[in-house]
């Protein structure tokens, strides 16, 4: 049995109504190769909102200006990559041989919202606030382009809104 754990939280709720799949972890993505990275989950919710779901157990601060910089970079490939991947999927152009997406993946996602979500397990809340100002900046293209939404919770708001156990 898969476990879904990343950075020590259990995101099995969101595979009890079998609506994601563990990406990163994916002979999907690994058939790819070097150089592609993704999110750890693609996630379904059934009040039709996609979630792109990226976990980290911490964020450096905002004001460590080099630091921030290259993990909001690192950040902004996966959500990017991760992107890119699920449509070249929508569009046939790469092919999930092994059926490993849900059925929900094959419906039309006209209706869906997009959501970025990052998980930062060891994090304050009063922190969120700045990494998601940092994320906004550094998505622009993406927000404009894809009208994604960006969230940046604590590892305790997850299991509040009971993506973790």
């Amino acid at each position: 049995m898969m476990e879904y754990i990343e950075s020590d939280l259990d995101f099995s709720p969101l595979f009890i109504g079998n609506d994601s799949i563990y990406i990163e972890k994916s002979r999907f993505l690994s058939r790819l190769g070097d150089g592609v990275k993704s999110v750890e989950f693609l996630s379904l919710l059934p009040c039709k909102k996609l979630f792109f779901i990226e976990v980290k157990s911490s964020a450096p601060n905002p004001d460590n200006g080099g630091d921030f910089n290259e993990y909001c970079d690192d950040l902004l490939i996966k959500f990017q990559h991760s992107i890119d991947l699920f449509a070249s999927k929508k569009l046939g152009i790469n092919i999930d041989t092994e059926s490993e997406f849900p059925n929900g993946f094959n419906e039309k996602f006209d209706d869906y919202r997009l959501f970025f979500l990052l998980v930062i397990n060891k994090h304050k809340e009063e922190w969120c606030s700045d990494v998601l100002d940092g994320l906004q900046r550094k998505f622009i293209a993406l927000r404009k382009i894809w009208k994604i939404e960006i969230l940046v919770w604590t590892g305790e708001k997850a299991k509040e809104k009971n993506f973790v156990i």
